[in-house]
């Protein structure tokens, strides 16, 4: 036994240098690995997390250019301005970004904390049926009011839009906690 210890002591001796530079190479590639590894998942991270602020940013964005176009759906009422068609090339396109916004959202936010958003979404589209209806005198829901006069239907898409901005509003500051909370920000 003593002597082979004194024979891996004299091999030790003997090739020392290469000894420790194969135990170098090893110990070098299993840090470039780990590094490696390790600078992918933060890529992959940073990459996540940078679209998924940008899909929350595009879909506030989306939601402020939605409520700003129905917003002056009223006034537009009022002046008896758009008609069918007209109405829909106004306020559609601002529906449709919204959804897509919405559709991009969904890719990044996990299920539990959708719901606000899916609130606004559902509201939203409750609000712009309401709007087109009254836009189109086809309001079956008020039938005390003249849909023909644009006083009426501008102070029913008035109230209609101001009651779904509100709503809107609360899950809009929810979202916002959120978005704080997940990015630890103060």
């Amino acid at each position: 036994m003593l002597k082979n210890i004194e024979i891996i002591l004299d091999l030790i001796n003997k090739y020392s240098a290469l000894l420790l530079a194969i135990v170098g190479f090893f110990a070098y590639w299993i840090k470039r690995h780990y590094d490696y590894k390790s600078k992918n998942n933060e890529t992959r991270f940073n990459l996540f997390y940078q679209n998924k602020i940008d899909s929350i940013r595009e879909f506030f964005s989306s939601y402020m250019q939605f409520e700003i176009t129905f917003n002056s759906s009223y006034y537009l009422l009022y002046q008896d301005q758009p008609k069918g068609k007209e109405f829909d090339a106004v306020f559609i396109p601002a529906r449709d970004k919204l959804f897509s916004a919405f559709s991009h959202v969904q890719l990044f936010i996990n299920e539990q904390n959708l719901e606000p958003y899916k609130n606004i979404i559902d509201r939203s589209v409750k609000m712009i049926n309401e709007v087109i209806k009254i836009s189109h005198n086809l309001s079956m829901t008020h039938t005390d009011l003249d849909y023909t006069n644009p006083t009426a239907k501008s102070n029913r898409a008035y109230s209609i839009t101001v009651k779904t901005n509100n709503e809107n509003k609360i899950d809009l500051q929810k979202i916002a906690a959120q978005t704080r909370l997940d990015f630890k920000i103060k």
